[in-house]
């Protein structure tokens, strides 16, 4: 089975017609935007947007009532607040269906989170990927609040979720399962637990799944990369036990193909679940080539780290020998001196609508779209440049390059324990 990228649904073309039957003036005592409301939701009861259809923008309904954007925004926001509609940033306005729980019902979800910020299993530090992610969880459940719970599963234990009954579990979302669980989550699927996967997909999945588009966002990066100059672009350290890395990797080979720029396989950095060690190595291998790259694309944050630190140590200043850009938009990335050119994701929106799409599961609602890919977007910071005009005076002296392997060397952290290690 091959996955197709599923556009999100989007709104009935026929709108116009029903728009133009309701564009008569307001009741005497109704403001303009109070009007615009009652329109809209006449449109929602009649079925000309259905649950889980993208309804046009504001500025687009604007032109069709004949009103200003602003007003037509401050009535479509009155709809938001009744919780009919709801905006989704990156993504547009939804239709949301009624979601409603008998006053003595209670949801109990669960969250199935094992990569706390480097696979520790602390809470999420502020300003990160897990905090975003966290954010648009909650945010998604507030309306529900006094009937809904959360579990927080920090370990992925498929025998003992599946021990659990619907009783005990009403759904559970699965963030980033790993290649080795892809078939553990489609087993507990198949045991009629409704369940949504959130930045995960592979090769003939069988449940509902929200993603980045991770093809979009390395795409955004070469293309920046190649306007700027550069044509020797490495990628990488790839953690190919993930998916979004994979598909990163094989959207890098696509996009550079497609500039019509080489690729060199030594250029692009995996691995199945690489150590820090090894990924350092990885890196200081790569930059002390004779013939190293001018721009390196990282695929998360740690690894932007730690390209930047081996960089720095073998004397490369960071946006002008060498550019270094990354994915995820985060406080880390955005405090690292010079701060860091990014590829972003809507993470706490993807979270937002994967809870969204658990709750239609749980309750027998028919989910409209069950593949959604959401945009990613270019932020551009200092880490990236022009590259040198004499590449060749950047490249590092055969002393100097033996100094900082020495240097290198010895200033490696150990290796944790065993046992350290495994906790």
């Amino acid at each position: 089975m091959t996955v197709r990228k599923s556009a999100i649904v989007t709104h009935d073309d026929n709108w116009q017609a029903a728009v133009n039957e309701r564009r008569g003036a307001a009741l005497p005592g109704q403001s303009l935007h109070e009007h615009l409301s009652a329109s809209v939701a006449s449109l929602l009861d009649s079925g000309v947007w259905k649950p889980g259809d993208r309804i046009p923008g504001h500025r687009e309904l604007s032109v069709a009532f004949g009103v200003s954007p602003v007003t037509m925004y401050k009535a479509l926001s009155a709809i938001v607040k009744q919780g009919r509609l709801q905006r989704r940033q990156g993504l547009g306005t939804f239709v949301l269906g009624p979601r409603s729980f008998a006053a003595s019902e209670t949801v109990n979800l669960a969250v199935v989170f094992p990569l706390f910020d480097g696979a520790t299993h602390s809470a999420p530090q502020r300003g990160t990927w897990g905090e975003s992610l966290l954010r648009g969880i909650f945010r998604a459940l507030k309306p529900y609040e006094p009937n809904t719970k959360i579990q927080l599963l920090t370990e992925f234990q498929p025998d003992g979720l599946l021990g659990l009954s619907r009783d005990e579990i009403s759904g559970i979302l699965f963030v980033g399962p790993t290649e080795d669980r892809w078939g553990d989550v489609e087993r507990i699927a198949d045991r009629g637990f409704p369940v949504v996967v959130l930045q995960a997909v592979w090769p003939g999945i069988r449940v509902p799944f929200i993603d980045a588009d991770n093809a979009m966002g390395i795409g955004l990066a070469v293309d920046h990369l190649a306007g700027l100059g550069h044509t020797k672009i490495a990628c990488g350290v790839a953690s190919v036990n993930f998916s979004d890395h994979r598909a990163r990797i094989k959207g890098f080979w696509d996009a550079m193909s497609a500039k019509g720029l080489p690729v060199r396989s030594d250029y692009v950095l995996e691995r199945w679940m690489p150590a820090i060690e090894t990924s350092e190595d990885d890196f200081r291998t790569l930059l002390t080539k004779p013939d190293r790259p001018t721009a390196l694309i990282t695929l998360d944050t740690p690894s932007a780290l730690r390209a930047v630190n081996i960089a720095r140590g073998l004397g490369l200043r960071i946006g002008d020998d060498l550019s270094i850009m990354t994915f995820e938009d985060d406080e880390v990335t955005r405090g690292v001196q010079p701060a860091l050119t990014t590829v972003c994701q809507p993470v706490e929106t993807m979270s937002e609508t994967a809870i969204l799409m658990l709750l239609d599961a749980v309750m027998g609602r028919p989910i409209e779209t069950r593949a959604q890919y959401a945009p990613m977007s270019l932020i551009v910071r200092d880490s990236t440049g022009a590259p040198s005009p004499s590449h060749t005076a950047t490249q590092l002296r055969p002393a100097t390059l033996a100094k900082a392997k020495a240097r290198f060397r010895g200033a490696r952290s150990p290796r944790r324990p065993a046992a350290e290690a495994a906790r």
